[in-house]
């Protein structure tokens, strides 16, 4: 289960709050998907750039790799407080990732 809370502002300032309890089911063809993901985040966390950067196509290679090298020290953190990339279920494009 999570949780999902939307916030509105109306013209008068008038704040409005809602929170709905949602059961997420993983589709299968997205396990592959999150596998990659949660091997991507294992070796960032490790500090394991290499490995993270081998997942990665090879023209994002070069961008990011400079990018993971700067934040090296902080990859442990950063990684920790990832959340599930459900939003990336939403808006990404499926591909056969075998």
């Amino acid at each position: 289960m999570h949780a999902i809370t939307a916030t509105a502002v109306d013209e008068n300032g008038e704040v409005a709050t809602v929170t709905k309890a949602i059961n997420s089911i993983i589709d299968p063809q997205d396990v592959p998907f999150r596998a990659i993901i949660d091997n991507f985040k294992s070796n960032l966390a490790s500090g394991n750039t290499a490995g993270a950067l081998a997942l990665m196509s090879d023209s994002a290679q070069p961008t990011y790799g400079p990018l993971f090298a700067a934040l090296a020290p902080a990859l442990p953190q950063i990684v920790s407080e990832w959340s599930q990339p459900a939003i990336w279920q939403w808006t990404s494009t499926r591909r056969n990732l075998q």
